[in-house]
């Protein structure tokens, strides 16, 4: 068989090496270790490659002859697309082309084949690999492992071969902003070690690295100028994904994506505007039955939007149901405002301003309704305002849309709604308790009356003769004369900000939705709370404020009956229990100064006392490798772990574990760390990075007998990412590892 190399490759030298260079590459090369999954099969193949080129390359005569051979060849394919015989007879040509005569300086020098055994094609693909030949080795490993099993030679490092070459193809891909690419090939890596039963370990980085690229591929399925169907679902199914493994919009459990909380907030706002109004009220949906704040506030205003742009008061009157569910998390009082100012109801709308605590936005509705009853006048230029700055760009349909309150009322089919749809009742939690949130069944009677009807024609009414000061802009809207947004005493905006498309540096960070947890507070601490009128107390309030009083006296009684006792013991223990009195000079005793030397404490985990030092580093490390030894060992302890590691990594080396005990095999390891070699990196208060030097020697047994191919004996350099947790340094992560030679 032929593969695309030469020796020079082979060896790792230009063609104008000199012999010292080429004796020196063999050395290196040799010395070179590849990856601990190779068997020893593959490591003698790739040792005898070498042998052959430096023979070759090392006797001048026979170095010419080669030389002559392979910079006249006629330039053949050598990708993975063709890779021929070139003994073949259909490849050659029956006529010189020009090429061919022309002088030596214009012919394309190219790599030749090597003809090679099918043995050593174990040995040829590490080479292959270095050279980044990934495509190549894709070309040759896949046919042999698709045909029978059993006439493969070497069939295990073949297929290291093929899911390394997958691993690095994706890798080139995501490097490109080819996300889906990236992780289909990547993913073929993984399913074929899985469907192998073969490195765990390669397939815990394989997994890693897919779940690092959600995101990405979530963003570019959604980007597609000509996305279609499927590409949403896919989407939608990887961020319904990420949100199980996090718990959620607001949850913190690892998702293995790398975004914090903040920066998953962020990426959700950035999706937002690659989604429909129908695609995220349905999504969102279905995540805010958790329960989440956050989804919730994301269905109304998608319902909200619908309903508005579409005509459809229906979907306002169910964005006003989650609204009502979400007023017990957060304030959403100018949200029900506006949704019952589109469902009609101008009372109902007048009733739930006056329990919101956003004072920008109210001190504008108030602004705007100067000689007016009511603040309705006002409600309404603001939910114009609202509507066409700061919900429609959320949706990918109706992002541009101009349309007014006018158009909303006078539409035929809305009107027919309207006379149909009652208020909804406020919860009886909210502060409106008398007035609105009576509800409408006392307000209006029971049923459908004639003053609910006239409540719709007036909220009408007053759209339609509203004097705005405002310009009206093209395509029927009006916009207020500050196009920047409503603006506060600090000068902001309510608008949501945005971030902008990620990279793979990271993914940004974006203002958290409305409805999620804000880590800095800043909203909540720059809404003032306006100063409400006395509450009426009711018969239930009074009766919870005595049981408190004589709850907060029971309890310091209590305490004096209790130190009264304390009193009492220590007077009798004076007159009944008074020993002799003691003779001569006597100890000095502190409590920080014990009199006799205390014997060391026994090993334990380094308690967290704010500085983590080279001993302490040290035993960490060691926690970890006999920790392993452990989890991985004939005992099968998992629970050892627990000791030296946290999340992720705790999380991956349980699932290896675990594998190992479901295949019946197990890891006998002999482990040193080099002295002198334990340094802290960079550390603050509450994390570090230690780097050592690692001996680790590992005996890979499967059904009680040793598979020499996966056993292995390593020294490496590696960095730990350790944490502090629990009151003791525990592992994070491994963020660097590399095999000394």
């Amino acid at each position: 068989m032929y593969i695309p190399l030469d020796y020079y490759r082979v060896l790792g030298v230009p063609p104008q090496a000199s012999p010292e260079q080429i004796d020196r590459a063999y050395r290196d090369r040799s010395c070179q270790q590849l990856r601990p999954e190779y068997g020893a099969e593959a490591i003698a193949a790739r040792q005898q490659l070498l042998e052959v080129a430096r023979s070759v390359l090392s006797d001048p005569e026979r170095r010419a002859g080669y030389d002559a051979s392979f910079l006249l060849t006629p330039q053949t394919p050598t990708t993975s697309q063709e890779l021929v015989d070139p003994t073949d007879e259909a490849v050659v040509a029956d006529e010189p082309t020009d090429e061919a005569n022309a002088p030596l300086a214009d012919v394309d020098v190219v790599q030749p084949q090597l003809e090679i055994e099918e043995a050593q094609l174990a040995g040829a693909l590490p080479i292959l690999l270095e050279h980044g030949e990934y495509d190549c080795v894709c070309a040759l490993v896949e046919p042999r492992l698709s045909g029978n099993p059993n006439a493969v030679v070497n069939r295990v490092d073949l297929v290291l071969a093929l899911a390394l070459a997958y691993r690095e193809l994706g890798r080139e891909h995501w490097q490109s902003g080819q996300y889906v690419q990236a992780a289909t090939t990547e993913q073929r890596g993984y399913d074929l070690l899985v469907c192998e039963t073969l490195f765990p370990h390669l397939q815990s980085e394989l997994l890693g690295e897919l779940h690092v690229l959600r995101p990405y591929r979530i963003l570019e399925l959604l980007g597609r100028k000509d996305r279609q169907a499927t590409d949403t679902n896919e989407a939608l199914d990887l961020l319904q994904a990420m949100l199980t493994d996090r718990g959620g919009i607001e949850g913190r459990a690892e998702d293995r994506s790398g975004l914090t909380t903040d920066a998953f907030l962020g990426f959700i706002q950035q999706l937002r505007e690659h989604l429909t109004a129908a695609e995220q009220q349905e999504f969102f949906a279905e995540e805010a039955r958790r329960p989440s704040p956050a989804a919730m506030y994301l269905t109304a205003c998608a319902a909200i939007a619908r309903g508005f742009a579409d005509g459809q008061p229906e979907l306002v009157l169910e964005a006003q149901t989650w609204l009502h569910r979400l007023d017990r998390y957060q304030d959403v009082c100018l949200e029900r405002a506006i949704a019952s100012l589109l469902l009609g109801h101008g009372d109902a709308a007048i009733a739930a301003l006056t329990g919101s605590r956003e004072a920008a936005a109210i001190a504008t509705i108030r602004q705007h309704s100067e000689g007016a009853q009511d603040l309705l006048p006002g409600l309404c230029y603001y939910t114009e305002y609202w509507l066409r700055t700061e919900l429609f760009h959320c949706f990918r349909d109706l992002r541009g849309q101009s349309m007014s309150l006018q158009d909303y009322f006078t539409d035929a089919r809305v009107e027919r709604v309207l006379e149909t749809v009652q208020p909804v009742a406020e919860p009886q939690s909210s502060i409106l308790v008398e007035s609105y949130a009576l509800g409408a069944r006392a307000r209006y009677g029971g049923a459908q009356s004639a003053a609910v009807t006239a409540g719709t024609a007036r909220v009408s009414a007053r759209v339609a003769t509203l004097e705005r000061p405002v310009a009206r802009v093209a395509g029927g809207g009006y916009l207020p004369a500050n196009p920047t947004g409503v603006s506060r005493p600090d000068g902001r905006s309510r608008r949501m900000r945005r971030a902008p498309l990620a990279r793979p540096s990271g993914m940004p960070v974006a203002v958290t939705p409305r409805g999620s947890n804000n880590d800095d507070g800043q909203d909540a601490q720059d809404r003032p709370t306006p100063q409400l009128g006395r509450q009426r107390l009711t018969k239930q309030t009074v009766i919870r404020r005595r049981l408190l009083v004589l709850g907060a006296a029971g309890l310091a009684s209590v305490g004096v009956i209790s130190l009264l006792a304390m009193g009492a013991w220590h007077v009798v223990r004076q007159v009944f229990a008074r020993g002799p009195a003691l003779d001569g000079a006597q100890l000095q005793i502190a409590l920080d100064r014990p009199p006799l030397p205390l014997p060391p404490p026994a090993a334990e985990l380094p308690v967290d006392t704010g500085v983590l030092g080279s001993d302490a580093a040290r035993m960490v490390i060691q926690t970890w490798l006999t920790s392993k030894s452990s989890a991985l060992g004939s005992e099968r302890d998992l629970a050892a772990l627990n000791q030296a590691l946290v999340d992720p990594m705790l999380s991956e080396w349980q699932a290896r574990a675990q594998s190992f005990a479901n295949e019946g095999a197990y890891q006998e390891f002999q482990h040193g760390i080099e002295p002198g070699s334990v340094r802290i990196v960079v550390q603050n208060s509450d994390r570090a990075q230690i780097e050592a030097v690692v001996k680790e020697a590992a005996n890979y047994f499967r059904n009680g007998q040793r598979v020499a191919a996966q056993s292995y004996n390593d020294e490496l350099r590696v960095r730990y990412d350790v944490v502090r947790s629990g009151g003791s340094w525990r592992i994070r992560d491994v963020t660097e590892v590399t095999v000394l030679e």
